[in-house]
Order: structure tokens, then C-alpha cells, then sequence
């Protein structure tokens, strides 16, 4: 899917930004504003939140702020008046965007116009996951501006018993030119707003010519919850360390003292995928773990800081 820059930016009265002409690390002129960026994501493996940390870098590198929030544990939605910009992103999980960052959306305060910009990543059929995303943003007020789509590696362990791993390793290095783009359309937002230059809402398209835009419409938790099964935990190799309860998209664990699941469930395996101790399993065994990017559940891995 290309890169949307449209903008039609919030309606909240304050000055302008200052605008200062300067160089980027690549040499090209670059426009520092004083806006500010907020970032919710949700990434179950890590794949989304390595992609969040890209853009985020590719925004500061052009001199935007940018606050970076893994909807698991930092939920925080009272200051987001004080944010020009609002960025969405999650993975595609069961033809549709997964169900914490839809009930996140949910749950927003109301907005009067408030641009905001989407990402998904998605190892197999996305189907209309950025729409589903836009019309639930456009309900809580939010105008959306730029949308993008990225490949990931698939994390579903089910699909990783056959090892034919299409697009193992992504999103990396392959992908910095999507994500360069992308992070220009966002900037391209901000200097809209700073110059108060009116644009359409970009327009996400619903594919309905895709079955699966229909499945993924109508896909529940509780689905996805059944296909994944009881979870058990070998408290032999358990440690409580609380990484599953921790990065939960759904609040779905608590330590009791072990891991302790609710049906607040969505079936993403983030859990399953993500505990160092390989103590949590399903139906199937932890030998089919995901923990290519687990560095990156915060966006940014410790050496990178």
C-alpha cells in the first residue's frame, strides 16, 4: 500500500510553531518545528514495536519529539491535548488489526479533529486492517493523515511448523525505505500544520474484493482465544520474572503466584512467544517460539539508547 501525506490538522487554538531551517545527518534541508509527537503501539513479539522505533528515530533525526508508548503497560491518554500528532500501530493478527489496540481505540477520549497516522505490520492477508483502524479513529474524532502497511516474519506458531518463512528477519534493513517514506509523510503532516495549509484526510480504502476484509470484520476475540486453547505453565522453568504479564496487549495475566490467564485473552501467543524460560505453552509445545525482536517490546532496544 503507498504512502498517504495528507493532513487536516487539530483544531486545538495555539501559536504556531517556530520554524528552524537546518540540516538532516544526510546533508538535505530540514524544517525543526516545535511539535510534538505521541506514538501508541501494541507489539506481541516485538516485529511492531521495532518498526515503531524506526520511524520514531527517522522523526527525531528531522528534529520532531517523539513519545513512544507500548499500550501493555503505558496507557496514559489524559495529556494527549498536548500532542500535534497521534500515531497508531499494531500487527495484523486474524485478518484484522489485533483486538488490544481496537479496544485501546476504543477507550480514547474524544477528539475534535485531531490528526493522527496508522501502521500495521502483517505476515499474511492484512485484509482492510488500516481501514478498520481509520473508521474506528474517525469515530473518537481523529482525522487520519498518512497510513502504511509493512512485512513482518510470521509469529504464529502454527504457521511456523512447515518452515517456509517467506519474509523471515522483517521487518530490517529491507524495509528503512518504506519506513523513510512513511516518516516523510508524517513530517510532510507537521510542516502542513506549521504552515497552515489545509489537505484532505487521507482516504483508507476498505478491499472489498477481499473475502478476508469480511472475516476480519466480523472476527472476535473469543475465536481467536478458542483456536489458541489453554495456556500452561511449567512452573519447573518458570521464574516470575512478569514479562508476560507485562507486555500483554489485554491485561489478560497476573502472577498468582504463577501466570494466571483471563478470558480478557485475544489469542495473540505474545506470551507464549515472548517468556525467556520457554514455560508457557498451548497446544503446541515452545519449541515453535518467535523471539527474533523481543529486544524491541519497547521500541528500542538497550543498546540503542
Amino acid at each position: 500500500m503507498s504512502t498517504s501525506r495528507f493532513s487536516n490538522i487539530n483544531t486545538e487554538k495555539r501559536e504556531s510553531p517556530r520554524l528552524v531551517i537546518g540540516f538532516d545527518p544526510a546533508g538535505e534541508q530540514r524544517t525543526a518545528m516545535n511539535d510534538r509527537i505521541l506514538i501508541y503501539y501494541h507489539t506481541a513479539t516485538g516485529n511492531t514495536g521495532w518498526l515503531t522505533g524506526e520511524i520514531a528515530r527517522r522523526l527525531e533525526e528531522k528534529g520532531c519529539a517523539v513519545a513512544l508508548r507500548n499500550i501493555a503497560h503505558q496507557r496514559d491518554t489524559t495529556d494527549i491535548g498536548n500532542y500535534d500528532l497521534i500515531g497508531f500501530g499494531c500487527p495484523v493478527m486474524g485478518f484484522r488489526p489485533t483486538f488490544s489496540m481496537t479496544d485501546f481505540i476504543e477507550s480514547l477520549p474524544m477528539q475534535q479533529g485531531k490528526a493522527a497516522f496508522i501502521y500495521a505490520s502483517c505476515a499474511g492477508i492484512s485484509a482492510s486492517s488500516l481501514w478498520i483502524l481509520s473508521q474506528l479513529l474517525s469515530t473518537k474524532g481523529y482525522e487520519v493523515a498518512a497510513a502504511e502497511q509493512f512485512r513482518g516474519e510470521i509469529s504464529w506458531p502454527v504457521a511456523r511448523v512447515p518452515g517456509i518463512i517467506p519474509d523471515r528477519g522483517r521487518p530490517d534493513t529491507r524495509d528503512l525505505p518504506a519506513i523513510m517514506r512513511f516518516s516523510a509523510a508524517i513530517y510532510d503532516v507537521l510542516k502542513r500544520r506549521a504552515e497552515k495549509i489545509p489537505a484532505a484526510p487521507c482516504a483508507v480504502p476498505f478491499a472489498s474484493l477481499n473475502p478476508f476484509s469480511y472475516l476480519g470484520r466480523t472476527n472476535k476475540a473469543a475465536y481467536l482465544r478458542f483456536i489458541m486453547g489453554s495456556k500452561h505453565v511449567d512452573q519447573s522453568r518458570c521464574n516470575r520474572c512478569g514479562l508476560c504479564e507485562k507486555y500483554c496487549g489485554s491485561r489478560a495475566i497476573s502472577l498468582d503466584p504463577w501466570p494466571a490467564f483471563s478470558d480478557a485473552c485475544c489469542g495473540c501467543w505474545g506470551c507464549y512467544s515472548i517468556c525467556p524460560q520457554k514455560a508457557i505453552s498451548a497446544f503446541m509445545g515452545p519449541k515453535w517460539q518467535y523471539r527474533e525482536k523481543v529486544n524491541y517490546l519497547d521500541a528500542r532496544a538497550a543498546e540503542d539508547l
